[in-house]
Formats: structure tokens, sequence, C-alpha cells
């Protein structure tokens, strides 16, 4: 089999699984509330059915820092330790890029109608986790953790792509991981640093949960579907570094890195009665399950976002 069809079939199974999880989650909705489970409010506020979850542009604008940043961390991740890069599909990165901008813009517009322009900016800003608490960096710290996981656990999904895709691991390319761990690392520190003066992310019930569901969702739907988007872009490349029989050490101790985060994440749930406290009257499974589909405008700007950085990451090469 080639190098080309091996990317295919890999990059089908990535974007087939979040897809999949999504018709899992709506199933188990169905089955939990019925037909009418459109109609029904699922979000974690009590007050937005499924439709509006979808389109809430107002969480959506929120997200737009941290989902860029895990655009980049994958872009990168998977430029240090993935497949051997191939030509990227240059014609449909600017359209990629635009797409992305004007999903921000949609967003924008949307939520400065419902709220006003100043609330609106706000929500960019990270002041608002929930709609009715305005709290200066509230919205990052609410991902401080879920965030730092999905850092550790990008190369391990770029490492599997080359397993897959070249039939070994790959040596780390010095000036991709280089790049790769100065920018996205940068970014994370800067960030935590400007948006953190509290510490709810480690001791708050709500915050505890909300980052373990982000985690879940993150680590489970939007990885691979950025990881699958890299492999389309890159659809021609051959590899091109020293061949492993493992993965790299760092890869690995990330990887461990990560599995500790959602570990505790998930004890620190059970503890603190985290589910519980977020709306009592809903099982963990519904709010799982309603969670992955507050995300969708996310998963689409992380693909379009993801097919730009790898074209430049590429480019860079």
């Amino acid at each position: 089999m080639t190098a080309r069809r091996r990317r295919l079939i890999a990059a089908a199974a990535l974007l087939a699984l979040p897809l999949g999880l999504l018709a899992a989650c709506m199933a188990w909705l169905t089955a939990a509330h019925g037909a009418g489970v459109l109609g029904v409010t699922l979000h974690e506020d009590g007050q937005r059915t499924l439709p509006a979850t979808v389109l809430y542009w107002r969480h959506f604008l929120r997200e737009v820092p941290v989902a860029a940043l895990y655009a980049v961390m994958v872009a990168g991740a998977c430029a240090a330790y993935g497949p051997g890069p191939g030509r990227p599909r240059r014609s449909a990165l600017t359209v990629c890029l635009v797409a992305a901008i004007l999903l921000v813009g949609l967003a924008a517009i949307g939520a400065a109608r419902a709220v006003g322009v100043r609330t609106a900016l706000w929500d960019l800003l990270q002041a608002y986790v929930r709609d009715d608490q305005w709290a200066y960096g509230s919205h990052w710290r609410a991902h401080a953790l879920s965030t730092l996981a999905f850092w550790l656990a990008a190369p391990g999904g770029a490492a599997l792509l080359a397993r897959a895709v070249d039939g070994a691991f790959t040596e780390p390319r010095r000036a991709a991981r280089r790049r790769w761990l100065s920018g996205s690392l940068a970014a994370l520190v800067v960030l935590s640093v400007v948006w953190w003066p509290a510490p709810e992310p480690l001791v708050d019930p709500r915050a505890i949960g909300h980052q373990a569901r982000e985690a879940i969702t993150h680590l489970v739907i939007t990885l691979p579907l950025a990881c699958g988007v890299w492999l389309l872009v890159h659809r021609d490349g051959a590899g091109s570094s020293a061949r492993l029989s493992r993965p790299p050490a760092e890869v690995l101790a990330a990887g461990v890195g990560a599995a500790a985060i959602v570990a505790g994440l998930g004890a620190a749930v059970l503890v603190t009665r985290a589910v519980q406290v977020a709306r009592p009257d809903a099982s963990l499974s519904s709010l799982v399950a309603a969670h992955a589909f507050e995300h969708a405008l996310d998963y689409v700007f992380v693909a379009l976002l993801t097919a730009w950085c790898a074209g430049r990451s590429s480019a860079a090469t």
C-alpha cells in the first residue's frame, strides 16, 4: 500500500471518529429524552435546547482564543512528530483562513445583536464563563487544565499518525519541534498569566467539572479531527525522518502527563460532586453528551485554522 493511500485511509478514519462520536451522543440524548430531544433543555445553564446550544454565538466567541491555540498546537505537533510533511494544497489555505475569520465575524455579529458590542467584546476577552457572571479571565481559567492536557496529548496524536502512515514512529524534527515548543508554550504561559489572577480552576467544583468535560470533548473529538485535517492538507507527503520502533521519550512523557491530568480531573469531579453542583437535575452522561454539541462551531473553526497553520508550517520546513 502506498504512503498516499495510507494517508487517505488514516485521514478518513480520523474524520469518521468525531462524526461517529457525535452520532452516538445524539443517539444517547434521543434515548434519554425521546423523539422531542430538539425541544428539550440540554445545556448546563438549564435554558438552551440542542439547536440553541449549537448556535450559541457568545460561547463560540469565548472559545476563539482556546480553539485557535488548539489548532496551533496540533499543526505544530504534527510538523514535529508526525509523518513526513507533504505538499500542502496551497490554493485551499487562503480559503480556510478567510472562512475561519468569517466564522468569527458571524459569531461577533450574533453575540453583539444579542447582548451588545461591549459585552460581546468581553466574551472574546474571556470575562464570561456564564452569561450572567462577569469575572476577568474566568473563561480562560475554566479551560486551564484541559488546555494543558490537550497540549501534552498533541505530540502523542502526531506520533500515532506517523506510525499509521509511515509504518513507524519518526525522529522529532528539530526545527519544527523548536517552533512548536517555543510558540505554543509561550502562548499558553503568556495567556495564562494574563487571564489567571484567581485559583478557581483547582478548587471550584463548577470549574473542575467544566474542565473535565472540556478535556473529554477535545481529546476524543477535536484532536482526531484536527489530525485528520492535517493529513488531508499534506496528502501527497512521504516519510523523510529517521524511523523509530517506539515513540520518542518526550512524547511518552507528555502522554503520561495528559493522562494524569484527565484522571485527576475525573477524581476531582467525584470528590467535589461537580455534576450535582453544575446542574442537579441532569445526569453525568447527559451533560457530557450535550457538551459535545456545545463545541460544534469550535470543531469547524479548529479544522479551518489547522489547515491554514499546517500549510504555513510546511512552507517553513
